[in-house]
């Protein structure tokens, strides 16, 4: 303590504390598998299934390339998806002892994949690429009177995916990852990782529960719902609906049943033997896959060169043109014309079509996002010859249909304009639906419904309300007609 004839000094006074960090538990590193690999535009895009009930806190990315520096982003893929996971930057030096940072925290996922995006850049793609997800080892701590030794006092009960998450008064007493405590709930912490406080338990093997109810976990939701009228729909598959341990199944809408439907995908139902509807949600960009295209031409005039593009089916809906050539090096203008479904032959786009030299990779055109009847590709060539392409893809976007319903056989109903979309409580739990693994369903060619019947449509309400309004409109040009003719004899007698 400082003494002073001045009131106004402070007076200081000294605390010592003391800080400890806390190693709250070990790691542990799952192999992911690998689902796909494919690279566009500079950058390499993989896909990763997530095992149930790995929440990975780290995703480390192991690859044979000796020096990178590469910059990643992660999202979370799948029916329960939530977008971005996270980002960051991962780096070597080769050397006798290499340097690097490996390794991108992540949000935790809820999603059953994980889609990883790496920045190449003009680089090469990193070889051998290898993926392991980081999780935070999991202890238990709880409170228990101890029994002799080598006695059991206690049960373990684990898996099933049918329990909620418990909240234990316990839980309080730890601190959040990355948190400071301080006081006497430092101490509290500090006591639950003293080994002299907490005993270790040992865990015998493990065995099944004999009081385990199996019954799948969306048996609620597993229930039929009204009544479909058949006849209403121009198309169908059938399905074969696979047992399933959480009664949840996924069936891929593939692009010839989307030429099929409404844009909206509001003339979709699933119905069984007897003409009820099941219950099903879809997620509509589940996935995406690369479309052949037979391409015409070029036939060149005036400068220009025109390619055909045929669609497999149509109409038809992609997000990207995937064009390949042997040409080294090209940068010429180049146009988009479409026809779209119930209109007129349009330019949906123009821009330049342009390859860096020697650059090995396909081109690839974002088209806008339109149902497409027909489309060609048309190029500005000047006086230079025409480009030969070796092959042309288009990327299509897919939806998903997740099904509630028992093993059995079903039929896929597509086709039926201007029919108003399902409304199902399925949608309400969305989020617990998704949660739970789907078993693909087996599904047969899309063939033209033997039930379905013209006159049965046109009894629908759109149709009838279209029907009501030609009806009025014939009659009112028919009396327009008739008034018009009177008219004219009208002023044709006083001549006479």
């Amino acid at each position: 303590m400082f003494e002073t004839e001045h009131p106004f000094w402070l007076e200081p006074a000294l605390r010592l504390e003391s800080a400890r960090a806390i190693e709250r538990a070990g790691k542990i590193d799952v192999p992911l598998d690998v689902l796909s690999v494919r690279g566009a535009d500079g950058r390499t895009v993989v896909d990763l299934a997530r095992p149930r009930g790995i929440v990975p806190n780290l995703l480390r990315i192991e690859t044979a390339t000796r020096t990178f520096d590469r910059r990643v982003e992660v999202r979370d893929d799948g029916p329960a998806g939530g977008g971005a996971l996270g980002s960051g930057t991962i780096f070597r030096v080769e050397a006798l002892v290499p340097v690097g940072d490996q390794e991108v925290a992540l949000r935790p996922a809820r999603g059953d994949r994980l889609r990883v995006e790496i920045d190449d850049g003009d680089s090469p793609a990193l070889e051998r690429l290898a993926f392991a997800a980081v999780i935070r080892q999991p202890s238990l701590i709880f409170s228990a009177d101890a029994g002799r030794a080598g006695e059991a006092f206690g049960t373990l009960r684990f898996g099933g995916g049918r329990a909620h998450t418990p909240r234990y008064d316990l839980a309080g007493l730890l601190p959040a990852p990355a948190a400071t405590v301080t006081g006497k709930r430092a101490e509290a912490a500090a006591l639950l990782y003293d080994p002299a406080a907490v005993q270790a338990a040992r865990l015998g093997d493990a065995r099944p529960n004999p009081a385990y109810d199996g019954a799948p976990a969306l048996a609620f939701a597993m229930r039929p719902a009204a009544r479909v009228d058949r006849r209403l729909f121009s198309h169908q598959r059938t399905l074969t609906v696979p047992s399933s341990a959480e009664g949840l199944s996924r069936l891929r809408i593939e692009p010839a049943d989307l030429a099929v439907l409404s844009d909206d995908l509001s003339d979709l139902r699933v119905a069984d033997a007897e003409s009820q509807q099941w219950p099903y949600l879809v997620e509509r960009e589940a996935a995406t896959d690369l479309v052949p295209l037979e391409m015409e031409g070029p036939k060149s005039r005036d400068r220009t060169s025109r390619y055909t593009l045929r669609l497999p089916v149509s109409p038809m809906r992609f997000d990207h043109l995937m064009l390949d050539t042997a040409a080294g090096f090209f940068d010429r203008g180049f146009s988009l014309e479409a026809k779209i479904p119930d209109k007129q032959e349009t330019t949906i786009l123009r821009g330049r079509l342009t390859r860096p030299i020697d650059d090995p990779r396909p081109v690839s055109i974002a088209v806008p996002s339109v149902r497409l009847a027909s489309i060609d590709l048309v190029i500005e060539d000047g006086d230079d010859a025409p480009l030969e392409f070796r092959s042309a893809q288009a990327r299509v976007v897919l939806p998903e249909v997740y099904l509630t319903a028992p093993e059995g056989r079903y039929a896929l109903l597509l086709g039926a304009p201007d029919h108003d979309p399902p409304r199902y409580e399925l949608e309400r739990v969305r989020d617990v639906v998704l949660a739970v693994k789907a078993a693909p369903i087996a599904a047969g060619p899309l063939e033209p419904n033997k039930d379905y019947s013209l006159q049965a449509r046109l009894k629908g309400q759109g149709y009838r309300q279209t029907a009501l309004l030609w009806t009025a409109l014939s009659a009112a040009v028919v009396v327009l007609v008739v008034m018009t003719l009177r008219l004219a004899r009208r002023e044709s007698s006083p001549a006479a």
